[in-house]
């Protein structure tokens, strides 16, 4: 029987996708777009098959369910077909630009459609030739706002009078008060005020209300936390204190300068050691006698029992330091809050002062100890003291002051852990009360040196009515950090060379001009002749000793051993004007100490300071390979 051919399913199906093609449809004004009919070639597969030419087989297969295995391989064939469709394309007249049939229109229109010879059909909500002029759709009547209509570029919006609200693009429904202040007093800290629809907190008198609107700030403390954009710092509490750098001038505290505090977060800073003192002693004590320390109100307390309590109420420490030029927009406040109690600290005269840095150190919320008499009292009704030390200098004369807002200091001892806060205590004193004073730390093992005990309130419950004295300025104790007449330590050279280092446009020299010219540590001369022509160093003769050769007794001089010149002789950097630069070297390194010659060497290095010492001590007897 002769092989017959025949399309299969898969075939047809083939055929049928290619032949369905979309078209892109053009569009714009009427008239714009005509349609005509294309043709294309399709091409599509079909199956080619030839069947076996036994009848008789095949139908015991077909009848039985059987395949028979010997099939002829399956083949595709291409075939071709042409096919007509509707096409589309812009009229006689029109342009087409992307898939857009537009006329010619001169001037552009803005916001539409040319539509013909520069005619434009302008959107909604635009008028206009050339479409660029809005439609004030409130000045005319057109939106159908309930309350109020704003008009926007090309539309409008609709607002609600306050105490309704907006429940489509147009209607206006009154919205139902609720009172905030009536949970958790609106979470202000003092009064909350409900309105309709919203609320707001105020404060007693003699508070300011935060910039977060909730909190309320003493108007006797210096500006701390958010409102002066500081946030609270963190460390490991109850361990250890706080390193903090100071600024360039240090802080001169009567004899001694330091460079660096340490704060600690039961109410003392030290400038000598950054352990936690675990319990409050006196500063008036031996202990103290050679350890630096400013106490504003050292007690035994722990920070961490608040931290479940809401963000207003929690333990919360903040430091910061403000220098004159520092480009912060609070800091002339500071500094001029600074140099007002430095003015009128009681004992000393110093009408002129003009602090160039100041810190303010602010311990807020700060709760009693509980581990030895237990807390019966919710943490939420713990007693807490809030209150700052605040330390300036110009370089030469130093001042601390002790902030104590008024009834900020609610227990002296752990034993008021029992008594909740708002009602009275019955405790008067205790082994573990709270201290303050200060203790310059420059006394010796069995004498005293320069200490501020505060004696007939350390160690009582007169603690907590600190905020109540001295008698010219409540709250505000202050102190003079050096005798009325002391000579300075060393402080005409330390402000004027840490001035000098203020003035320093740069951190690093590494990028200047003439940098990479230093001479490299250990680059000495080899020979007498290199080092006599080379002014950076220094030849020293020793005097001629009798010395028998050749059988006769002779004297000579001889070379003894060369060091490298110190200063600009030295061959160190110059940058701009030498003589700035030695007058710098002279209060820096001459007249202050290897604190600030560290910076200036810094800033006018002698060598190239990554490659280690300059080269000193160097023996003239080297051979020429520079051995």
């Amino acid at each position: 029987m002769a092989g017959v051919r025949h399309w299969t399913v898969l075939g047809l199906f083939l055929w049928c996708c290619s032949a369905v093609m979309s078209q892109t449809t053009l569009r714009g004004p009427e008239g714009s777009v005509c349609t005509f009919v294309n043709s294309r070639q399709v091409s599509y597969q079909v199956e080619l098959r030839r069947k076996r030419t036994t009848d008789f087989v095949d139908y015991i297969e077909s009848y039985l369910g059987l395949q028979h295995e010997n099939r002829v391989p399956r083949s595709l064939v291409t075939r071709y077909q042409t096919e007509y469709f509707t096409d589309y394309e812009c009229c006689v007249g029109w342009n087409r630009i992307a898939d857009i049939c537009r006329a010619d229109c001169h001037n552009p229109c803005v916001n539409g459609l040319c539509v013909n010879t520069n005619v434009c059909e302008c959107d909604e909500g635009w008028e206009g030739g050339q479409c660029d002029r809005d439609v004030d759709e409130c000045w005319f009547g057109i939106a159908e706002c309930d309350h109020t209509c704003i008009n926007t570029d090309g539309s409008f919006i609709c607002s609600c009078d306050p105490g309704f609200h907006l429940i489509s693009e147009t209607r206006c429904e009154e919205e139902v008060d609720v009172d905030e202040c009536a949970t958790g007093n609106g979470d202000c800290e003092q009064n909350c005020v409900n309105t309709y629809l919203s609320y707001h907190c105020t404060c007693n008198d003699g508070y300011t209300l935060g910039t977060d609107g909730h909190s309320c700030n003493e108007d006797d403390m210096y500006p701390y936390g958010e409102e002066v954009g500081e946030e609270a710092k963190t460390w490991e509490f109850l361990k250890t204190c706080k390193k903090v750098e100071l600024p360039l001038e240090g802080f001169r505290f009567f004899t001694r300068r330091h460079h660096k505090i340490y704060i600690c977060d039961n109410g003392v800073v030290q400038f000598d050691s950054n352990i936690r003192p675990a319990t409050p002693l006196k500063l008036d004590k031996s202990a103290w006698f050679k350890k630096a320390a400013l106490a504003p109100y050292l007690s035994k307390s722990d920070p961490t029992l608040l931290n479940g309590e809401p963000e207003r109420l929690k333990t919360k420490f903040y430091y910061k330091s403000y220098e004159r030029g520092d480009g912060n927009e609070h800091t002339d406040a500071i500094l001029e809050q600074a140099s007002a109690d430095g003015r009128s600290t009681p004992g000393y005269h110093s009408p002129a002062y003009e602090p160039v840095w100041a810190m303010v150190i602010t311990w807020a919320n700060v709760p009693p100890d509980c581990s030895v008499s237990g807390c019966p009292v919710e943490s939420a009704r713990l007693r807490r003291n809030t209150f700052q030390l605040a330390i300036s200098t110009d370089g030469t004369h130093s001042f601390a002051t002790f902030v104590y807002p008024q009834r900020k200091q609610e227990w002296f001892t752990p034993d008021e852990a029992t008594t909740p806060r708002g009602t009275r205590s019955n405790v008067t004193t205790s082994d573990n009360a709270a201290v303050a004073g200060y203790s310059a730390g420059d006394g010796t093992s069995w004498a005293p040196g320069n200490v501020k005990g505060m004696s007939s309130f350390s160690g009582t419950k007169a603690m907590t009515t600190l905020f109540r004295r001295p008698p010219n300025r409540a709250g505000y104790w202050k102190f003079a950090l050096q005798e009325q007449a002391a000579t300075p330590a060393p402080a005409e050279d330390v402000v004027s060379c840490s001035a000098w280092i203020r003035q320093q446009e740069f951190d690093t020299p590494t990028t200047l001009p003439g940098y990479h010219e230093l001479p490299r540590p250990g680059s000495c001369p080899c020979n007498l002749e290199q080092a006599y022509h080379d002014r950076r160093y220094r030849i020293c003769i020793i005097p001629a000793r009798p010395e028998t050769y050749s059988s006769k007794i002779g004297a000579r001089d001889r070379i003894g051993k060369g060091i490298l010149k110190s200063g600009h002789a030295g061959g160190h950097l110059v940058v701009n004007n030498q003589n700035e630069d030695r007058e710098a070297y002279q209060h820096c390194c001459v007249g202050s100490s290897s604190y600030y010659c560290d910076r200036f060497k810094q800033l006018r290095p002698f060598s190239v300071p990554t490659a280690g010492s300059g080269c000193t001590n160097y023996y003239i007897g080297c051979d020429f390979e520079g051995k």
